[in-house]
């Protein structure tokens, strides 16, 4: 494999990583405020599986809780992946338009999830959190992503004196 090729997949994959866990630490939080439970957004991105009912329950439920992060850090990957084939096409390296970039991203993943697919292929946040947690849930997506291709990026060189 070509060596740009690699760097690239180990952008994308460490970049959805961080924006996996910076939703889930945000969606986490934002869920123990509002109804006690750290786990309840991942167990409700389960809902696919075990419906929305059984899933929606908080707690560290093996199940649930293993099929919604792997669910979760899955579909992180792809918005990414979305993201890089974007940055590629247009060659951005700088840190805010590549934060605004993830924003973006954000936003397209969730009129796709919410406004686009049906609910039971949605994140399923939506079961646990007001709309508007929902909505500080995808920024932090895309702010995980962004940070990690901004942090990534090439340093941009001074132009010659």
């Amino acid at each position: 494999m070509l060596p740009e090729i690699r760097t690239h997949l180990r952008t994308v994959a460490l970049s959805g990583l961080a924006a996996a866990v910076l939703a889930g630490a945000g969606l986490g939080l934002m869920s123990a405020a509002e109804n006690g439970s750290f786990l309840a957004p991942l167990n409700a991105t389960s809902h696919w599986l075990f419906g929305a009912e059984d899933a929606a329950r908080p707690g560290l439920r093996a199940g649930p809780t293993t099929v919604g992060l792997a669910t979760h850090v899955a579909a992180s990957l792809f918005w990414a992946a979305v993201m890089a084939l974007a940055l590629w096409r247009w060659r951005m390296t700088r840190p805010l338009p590549l934060m605004a970039a993830g924003l973006a991203t954000a936003a397209l993943a969730g009129l796709i999830d919410y406004g686009i697919l049906p609910r039971a292929l949605s994140p399923g946040w939506h079961l646990v959190l007001p709309p508007a947690a929902v909505a500080a849930g995808f920024a932090c997506l895309g702010l995980g992503a962004g940070a990690w291709m901004a942090r990534e990026a090439p340093a941009e060189q001074s132009p010659p004196l």
